[in-house]
């Protein structure tokens, strides 16, 4: 096979390489950095009180995030997916190549023993609850076969980015900062005749997530009173209470 076309059958050029996440990315101000992927094995997220969602919903919206970062060049064409953490509503105009990431069932470690985990200013603590594993689903949309293979190893290339673990590890800035690890488990081609009169071509995957349940608790202010004691005609004694 040569290296100029992508197979035989098709005589497309080949891609160029996938590109990696954007390390930067223009943000309006104000406006929270967007999920990134741990690049080293010894980074140690610095967690804030900042949360805007559940643990269930944080894990797709990652996922989605993360995924939507990242672009793939067809021969001058530069693809990048319309990414959702849901369903888009029905009022939405979808463009396609689009992924949808699903949450599916999760399960929380009853045996874990809640721990602190972090300290912020005002006297805030972050502990950790347990360990929370999930079952994502990842369906993908595009309009050829050609340009579904092509994403599809956009995807696989960016669940595992890095050469020291299986899946890759992103940093979840709308859940305390705290990282979330992705491993993909499955992927399927899903054809119909259907499908293909309109022309849609999709492409299923199941990804294995783990993280930490954290919850942020605020440690009560003293609040100092005193007490008199009368212990005689022409004797008061204080007392702190």
């Amino acid at each position: 096979m040569s290296s100029a076309s992508c197979c035989l059958s098709c005589g497309a050029p080949a891609p160029n390489p996938i590109q990696g996440p954007r390390s930067t990315v223009p943000l309006k101000p104000g406006a929270r950095p967007l999920t990134s992927l741990v690049r080293d094995p010894n980074f140690k997220p610095s967690l804030t009180a900042y949360r805007e969602t559940d643990v269930h919903t944080a894990m797709a919206r990652g996922l989605a995030e993360y995924l939507s970062q990242q672009s793939i060049d067809i021969g001058g064409r530069l693809l990048r997916l319309t990414t959702f953490s849901t369903w888009a509503e029905p009022e939405q105009n979808v463009s396609y190549p689009a992924l949808g990431v699903g949450a599916g069932a999760g399960n929380y470690d009853r045996g874990f023993t809640p721990k602190l985990v972090g300290t912020i200013a005002n006297e805030a603590r972050i502990f950790g609850y347990s360990e929370f594993t999930q079952s994502l689903n990842l369906e993908l949309w595009a309009t050829d076969p050609k340009e579904r293979a092509y994403l599809v190893a956009m995807v696989e290339e960016a669940l595992n980015p890095v050469d020291w673990m299986y899946g890759c590890r992103l940093v979840l800035p709308f859940y305390h900062s705290t990282t979330a690890t992705y491993e993909l488990v499955s992927s399927q081609y899903q054809d119909s005749s259907d499908d293909a009169m309109k022309k849609y071509r999709k492409a299923t995957f199941e990804v294995s997530a783990n993280i930490q349940t954290l919850r942020l608790l605020t440690l009560p202010k003293a609040q100092p009173r005193a007490r008199l004691d009368v212990v005689g005609p022409d004797v008061l004694l204080p007392k702190s209470v």
